[in-house]
């Protein structure tokens, strides 16, 4: 009677600003969940699927990265040949992670291959300048590939002023592995182009277009956000056009990136500026519904007022319903994240600064890339050509972090807090899906509950009374050896035969639903002393049956030790001299943890509990028979073997015990029940042999018994 908690998910494109897929597609959110709320408590399992069924692979991670929490920012050395790098961008193709880093100062561009995840230090490339074509002072690139030819293609934007300025396509055909590359310069078609900044390309209609942003002004002091028309085919040289300066945003523009924003179907492009009169901003362009006519709205965006320094370069992502755009700074040292739920233009940002964090000067910074169950970044340093690894790490509190399975597992969290649930489909394709919902988890309720407890023996009854106020109901699972003590069902008895785990469950008007289990631990302490018997006066008998518990944890005890071989052994000797009651007693001894009380507030408590059985034996001794040894050792350190005689306990009277030799020559003769013979015949040892014996008397029950027999003596 577990918690189900059902995600029925057909996915949404992220990371659109790759545009992987060229064309911006919006799927309609098709998350369902019932039953209808998010909100589930501590342990309380949830299960996850999904309709999609022929996805060439599935990635489920329940416990994934959390982007309000701060970035692990590693600063991992100088050693990848950065000359004053100013770009870097990021992308995976056929499961393996390519990036590319503009070198400024010595004009390069670099090739860097992660294999097959963003963990290992990458393998560079360095491709140089390609034959001189490649622009001077590089430091925009923007990586895109045309799924229609699935081929991949990277633009690098450079120049210091409007007679160096220049856009390049290198194109790498099929794969980003190439490593010689063609490319084209496009020059600066009409001047439009002064140090180009953020380069876009995207596809819409089947048409190509593309954007970018001026650092410098042009002969008007005007700083323009510049269209690239490449009608077509990508492969085209694009007619350039001046577009102004939408609202007047633009200020020393230093990168642009764009998204586009599924629910309301626009598109935002995203501008951080050096100065606007007032100092650094960001600004945002609303395009509207289509990138080949974009709108001129645009604005400066008020939160980040006094919170940028230098801004350098910005990258964005959308994250479980926020957008997140990280910003790195030259000045601090550090990065700015500028977070805003629901959609661009509804307000309510936040503003996250981190400053000195293992950057010096950074320049660039990647697309934000979820590798699993990880979400990585990549800052290059241009102030000593360093390189820094940002990574925004998952958490432990799922049962298992992730499947592979299409319909995994329930899953449950061990603590409250807002999840992340992470699922992928088609890893490394073209076809690359991603979706993510967010999990709310509740600390449990005010309430009392039993914990796991032990009973001793098979079909000992335990009560459990469980405390909540606000619970709206209570049931127990499973119907065995259950009663209920009131109207309410919450308190039980249970008396199970066998070791059973009972599962309480109550439930609670947010939609949190406790279900949690009692484990009830018997013990099977048995003692079996054996069945009561009847054995002749003087005999001896062995105690215990099969059915005693035994082993390392088990103590065997009898009692009393009367006339018993050992008091501790599992199967004593008892030689009683009359009819005698034995008891064994069986004790084993276990440590019981009980766990921190969540709700009681107590602390963790550990009891030493000791489970006891106890059996009896009746031993009868009866006087219908002389029991006398056949065989003695005369002179024997043994007390029970060098002397010979009765052995019985109940001969009230003895009217003789005679001892002959094989001649008949009366050698011992006694009248006291428990005289006994040491082998001696008028002060001289007795031959070894054997002799004949004659006895007669009476029983304490009034029983006459007359007998003879014979009796060896060893010497």
């Amino acid at each position: 009677m577990k918690k189900s908690f059902l995600l029925v998910i057909l996915l949404l494109v992220s990371q659109l600003n790759k545009l992987q897929a060229q064309t911006a597609v919006c799927f309609p959110s098709l998350v369902a969940i019932n039953p209808a709320t998010d909100t589930v408590c501590i342990n309380q399992p949830v299960q996850f699927s999904s309709l999609i069924s022929n996805a060439s692979s599935y990635y489920w991670s329940f416990c994934s990265a959390d982007l309000n929490t701060p970035a692990t920012c590693t600063n991992i050395g100088k050693t990848f040949n950065y000359q004053r790098p100013s770009a870097i961008d990021i992308v995976q193709d056929s499961g393996i992670y390519y990036g590319f880093v503009l070198n400024d100062s010595s004009r390069e561009i670099l090739l860097l291959n992660y294999g097959n995840t963003l963990q290992n230090i990458p393998a560079v490339t360095n491709l140089g300048d390609l034959t001189g074509v490649l622009p001077v002072h590089p430091h925009s690139l923007f990586i895109v590939k045309d799924s229609a030819n699935n081929e991949w293609h990277v633009f690098v934007g450079g120049g210091y002023d409007s007679a160096s300025s220049s856009i390049a396509r290198i194109d790498f055909g099929t794969s980003l592995n190439n490593t010689k590359p063609n490319i084209a310069n496009f020059g600066n078609f009409m001047g439009v182009l002064n140090d180009p900044r953020g380069i876009f390309v995207g596809e819409e209609g089947g048409f190509w277009y593309g954007y970018c942003v001026n650092h410098n002004t042009d002969a008007n002091g005007q700083y323009n956000l510049v269209s690239l028309q490449f009608n077509r085919n990508i492969s085209n040289t694009p007619l350039m056009f001046g577009l102004g300066n939408p609202n007047g945003v633009l200020a020393q523009p230093t990168d642009m990136k764009a998204i586009h924003d599924c629910p309301t179907n626009f598109w935002f492009f995203y501008v951080t500026n050096l100065s606007n009169g007032n100092g650094s901003s960001l600004a945002r362009l609303d395009f509207g519904a289509s990138i080949a006519t974009p709108n001129n709205a645009a604005s400066t965006l008020a939160e980040t007022n006094g919170q940028l320094f230098d801004p350098t370069a910005l990258t964005i992502t959308r994250d479980c319903g926020c957008y997140y755009i990280y910003i790195t700074d030259y000045a601090s040292n550090g990065y700015t994240v500028y977070k805003v739920c629901t959609c661009p233009t509804c307000g309510g940002a936040t503003v996250s600064q981190f400053i000195d964090v293992n950057m010096d000067g950074p320049s660039g910074i990647s697309s934000i890339i979820r590798d699993h169950d990880d979400v990585y970044a990549f800052v290059t340093n241009s102030a000593d050509s360093s390189f820094t690894k940002m990574v925004v790490s998952h958490c432990d509190n799922a049962t298992f972090p992730s499947s592979t399975m299409m319909n995994p597992p329930s899953v449950s969290f061990n603590d409250s807090g807002t999840y992340n649930i992470y699922y992928e489909i088609n890893s490394g394709l073209p076809t690359i899906q991603t979706q993510c919902v967010q999990v709310y988890v509740h600390p449990y309720p005010g309430m009392g509950f039993p914990h796991d407890t032990t009973i001793c023996h098979p079909l000992d009854t335990i009560g459990f009374y469980p405390e909540s106020v606000d619970a709206l109901s209570f049931s127990w699972t499973p119907d065995y050896n259950i009663k209920s003590l009131d109207s309410a069902g919450d308190a039980i008895k249970v008396w199970p035969e066998y070791s059973t785990t009972y599962y309480l469950k109550l439930n609670f008007s947010d939609g949190c639903i406790v279900d949690t289990p009692v484990h009830v631990t018997v013990v099977h302490v048995h003692a079996d002393a054996g069945p009561d018997r009847t054995i002749a006066d003087g005999a001896s008998t062995i105690l215990g049956g099969p059915l005693t518990s035994t082993g390392p944890n088990y103590t065997v005890r009898w009692f009393p030790s009367q006339f018993l071989s050992n008091p501790t052994a599992l199967e004593p000797t008892a030689t009683p001299p009359y009819d005698y009651t034995y008891y064994q007693e069986v004790d084993t001894t276990f440590i019981q943890t009980y766990p921190l009380d969540t709700f009681g507030g107590k602390p963790p408590t550990v009891d030493t509990i000791t489970c006891t059985s106890i059996d009896t034996v009746v031993v009868h001794v009866v006087c219908n028979e002389l029991n006398l040894p056949n065989a003695f050792v005369p002179g024997s350190v043994n007390p029970l073997t060098n002397h010979w005689g009765l052995i019985n306990s109940q001969i009230i009277k003895l009217n003789y015990l005679k001892v002959f030799d094989r001649w008949g020559a009366l050698v011992f003769e006694t009248t006291d029940p428990t005289g006994k013979w040491d082998g001696m015949v008028n002060g001289k040892q007795a031959d070894g042999g054997v002799y004949v014996w004659e006895a007669d008397g009476f029983c304490n029950d009034g029983k006459k018994f007359t007998r003879k027999g014979n009796l060896t003596l060893i010497r």
